[in-house]
């Protein structure tokens, strides 16, 4: 047929190359619909907006919303965010490290502390004793909370994410110190609870990016509490974290519903003010937050702090006594308050 159409041989060669192509192109598509599948495209970033009290209007909030968020299987144990994405952060097993064992409700709970006095001098020198902070107040939160899994902001060495692991309970721990989140890695690693729980090691703050924590106490504390400055400078008595919205979490958070702890050192509200996507897709009943270092903040202290959790229909009650708190009394509250949402119930 070729010779026909007056075609030279490599004319004719080509053609006929052609026409056996067509079929086998047809087939793939027909049959191989992956091949014609469009390249996936990137979620843009949503903006969030959190009213302050008083009618202000809190700095905007990026969250990016993956299609694809990772399995708890595939998270490390240790992940750190920074402008380039979520990324897994090394847990050094051979660094050599003070180990102490504590009682609690739960059961005997391993931590990993700072060994010397000079490094810190009042919560490892505790547990080194054998004791430690609100020890009550926290056995009364993991206790109302237990059948819930856990979102720990300000987790230092592990105190409460260790105990809440003991539980058998699913945790994400928020700690921006690298020294803090190495022991609490190390003490989820030995304790064979790396499959409850997953350490960020970031801050928190109604901003992104790096960030300035200044020690609280430089004379107590040498390293291992922290309050977010602006801006970022290192210094003596200051280190440089990435700071994260605490909504970032919904990359990878692997539960739907679960209690929030927070002792961020008078950072509570910053840290609310990136949470309010968090509050919308995650169903959190019940809320243990430090009140005395900052209900009586300026910006993101305690009218903010009510405005926000009322809107989130939760209301304060004394940890102990399970006793209402007026919200026109707020300056009188205790060191420590428990919001629980309303109409929820304690476990019997």
């Amino acid at each position: 047929m070729v010779r026909s159409l007056g075609l030279n041989r490599a004319a004719s060669r080509m053609l006929l190359m052609g026409m056996l192509a067509v079929p086998v192109v047809w087939l793939l598509y027909r049959y191989l619909p992956l091949a014609r599948s469009p390249l996936p495209t990137q979620d843009l970033p949503a903006l969030r907006a959190v009213p302050l009290a008083g009618g202000q209007a809190a700095p905007e909030i990026h969250v990016q919303e993956r299609q694809d968020p990772v399995l708890p299987q595939q998270l490390p144990v240790l992940t750190s965010m920074t402008a380039r994405g979520w990324s897994p952060v090394i847990c050094d097993r051979n660094r050599q490290l003070r180990k102490v064992t504590l009682p609690s409700p739960f059961g005997q709970m391993s931590l990993y502390v700072y060994d010397s006095f000079e490094d810190d001098s009042l919560l490892s020198q505790d547990f080194l004793k054998g004791k430690y902070f609100e020890r009550k107040e926290m056995a009364q939160f993991l206790n109302l909370s237990r059948n819930l899994p856990l979102i720990d902001l300000g987790a230092n060495v592990g105190l409460v994410t260790m105990q809440a692991a003991l539980q058998g309970r699913q945790v994400v721990a928020v700690e921006p110190i690298p020294g803090n989140a190495l022991r609490l890695c190390r003490s989820v690693l030995d304790s064979g609870h790396a499959h409850l729980v997953h350490v960020a090691q970031n801050a928190v703050s109604s901003q992104e990016g790096n960030v300035t924590l200044a020690l609280t106490e430089p004379e107590r504390n040498p390293r291992t509490q922290y309050k977010v400055m602006e801006p970022a400078a290192q210094g003596r008595e200051h280190t440089v974290v990435y700071s994260i919205h605490v909504d970032r979490l919904l990359d990878w958070l692997p539960f739907k519903k679960a209690a929030l702890k927070i002792d961020v050192e008078s950072y509570e509200g910053h840290a609310l003010a990136g949470a309010e996507l968090l509050f919308q897709k995650v169903d959190i009943p019940l809320v243990w937050m430090e009140w005395q270092h900052v209900k009586s903040l300026k910006d993101y202290g305690g009218p903010f702090i009510i405005s926000f959790m009322q809107r989130h229909h939760l209301d304060p009650y004394n940890v102990m006594t399970a006793k209402a708190l007026s919200t026109k009394d707020y300056l009188n509250w205790p060191f420590t308050v428990l919001w629980r949402k309303s109409g929820w119930t304690p476990p019997v």
